[in-house]
């Protein structure tokens, strides 16, 4: 079963959506109502398709949300909801990878179709592995850690590390460029990118993530 996010700020509409996706066959993990909300439940909800408002909070908020989920959750497919068709809409989510875009009002089968393609395009992503340490795969299109074949159960920081580490194999990482990363922010104590650390390698019984002592965190190369 697919996990869906709904990220909505009319109350009304959340509620309609969050039934009517439940209806359908689908999960939903989370809802948020504005941006900063929204980032948080996308980062601990694990969802794998997301229902964004474009005008969430006005000024269009939903079109940067999209561009960070482009940019750290990459794996997940994007369902947007608007009341506008102006060019200026238009032009902009043309430059954001997304999987459909419905009209308010909508009705139940628009919904079925939007998420069904969604669903259809996660499953059918080519996975591309890169090859970890102590025979670890990471599918970077999908956001899976593997041991042989059976894969890890990860968060969304844990994700969102190693695949940032993953597509720098051998190389380190500075700290400010993980947490901008990991949590979008540079508001993070360095406790809280310990235990994260120390959480996956606790995971995978290896070091699979090392330090550099004042400079960052790596993975080595095989």
């Amino acid at each position: 079963m697919k996990k869906v996010i709904i990220i909505e700020d009319e109350t009304i509409v959340a509620l309609e959506l969050r039934q009517y996706v439940a209806s359908l066959g689908f999960e939903v993990v989370a809802t948020a109502h504005t941006k900063c909300s929204a980032i948080e439940a996308i980062e601990e909800s694990g969802a794998d398709i997301c229902l964004l408002d474009i005008n969430i909070e006005g000024n269009f908020e939903g079109i940067e949300l999209s561009r960070i989920i482009n940019t750290h959750f990459a794996y997940m497919e994007i369902i947007f909801i608007t009341a506008y068709t102006d060019a200026y809409i238009l032009d902009a989510i043309s430059r954001i990878q997304y999987s459909a875009y419905i009209i308010k009002p909508f009705r139940r089968e628009e919904l079925d179709v939007a998420l069904q393609l969604a669903a259809r395009k996660r499953d059918l992503a080519q996975p591309v592995l890169v090859l970890l340490p102590h025979g670890y795969r990471f599918d970077i299109t999908r956001g899976v850690l593997f041991l042989q074949e059976k894969s890890i159960d990860l968060t969304q920081h844990e994700r969102a590390l190693l695949l940032l580490l993953s597509t720098h194999l051998g190389q380190v990482v500075p700290y400010d460029v993980i947490e901008v990363h990991v949590w979008n922010s540079k508001e993070v104590t360095p406790n809280s990118l310990r235990n994260l650390i120390y959480k996956i390698n606790k995971k995978t019984d290896e070091k699979l993530i090392r330090s550099k002592s004042g400079m960052g965190y790596f993975m080595e190369r095989i």
